[in-house]
This record gives structure tokens, sequence and C-alpha cells, in this order.
């Protein structure tokens, strides 16, 4: 059991949250939603390349918070090079 225990891996959660902005930006003709999505995607990617934060279901030690806060700050990453004109 590993209620409680925090570390659950967060990543599933997360990109189904990505998933859900495409839908809606497919279905609402939204590019906001639909970048949004490729952007929390390529964040996720982005941890999971980096291979220094995971959860012990994928051999790491990290925990869920900390999992999590890498794939937000990935996001935020992203989203300070769109703003300042490097991607």
């Amino acid at each position: 059991m590993i209620a409680g225990q925090n570390s659950a891996n967060p990543l599933a959660m997360i990109l189904s949250a990505g998933m859900m902005l495409d839908w809606l930006g497919d279905k609402h003709n939204d590019n906001v939603c639909i970048s949004a999505a490729a952007d929390i995607e390529q964040a996720v990617t982005r941890v999971l390349s980096d291979g220094h934060v995971r959860t012990p279901d994928i051999g790491g030690t990290s925990t869920t918070t900390e999992v999590a806060a890498a794939v937000a700050s990935a996001l935020s990453s992203s989203a300070l090079g769109v703003v300042q004109g490097r991607e």
C-alpha cells in the first residue's frame, strides 16, 4: 500500500491532464489548449529523459512531490523560453 507515503507516480495523472487539454482543443478548435497539451507532454518527456527524478516504480528514489515539481519546473522553463523567444 502506498497511500500516504508520497511514493505514487504522478506522471499518468499529469499526462491525463494533457490528454484532456488536447481533446478540448480538438473539440473546440482551441490552439491554446492544444499547445498546452504538447507542452505538458514535452515536460514529462524531458523529466524522464533526464533520468534524475523518478519514483520507485520506475527505478528511482524520488517522491511524488519531487517528480511533480520536476515536471512543473520543466513546464515553467518551456513557457519561459517561449516568452523570451528561445523556442
